[in-house]
């Protein structure tokens, strides 16, 4: 789910896990844009690598394993593209 920070002193907006066995919002977040998060999306063949797309012109690769963005690539023309893994 993608959540603005709840603190004052992080103004950003990231990844909330959930907890599947309690079908609840866990108190994980994980920071990953500056802006709001316009779409994400799995990896097909490693199920913890997140990618997304936000519009702060940021595609952030995030390991939900580690809870940390692993890759990161910017740019303008990332806000008209979708998101394709390979």
């Amino acid at each position: 789910m993608s959540q603005q920070s709840d603190t004052t002193t992080l103004d950003s907006y990231g990844i909330r896990k959930m907890d599947v066995q309690l079908m609840r919002l866990s108190n994980e977040y994980i920071c990953a844009h500056k802006k709001q998060i316009r779409d994400m999306v799995f990896h097909p063949l490693h199920d913890h690598l997140l990618a997304s797309v936000g519009l702060d012109s940021q595609i952030n690769l995030t390991d939900l394993n580690i809870d940390t963005v692993v890759s990161s690539m910017s740019g303008d023309y990332i806000y008209f593209c979708d998101i394709v893994l390979i």
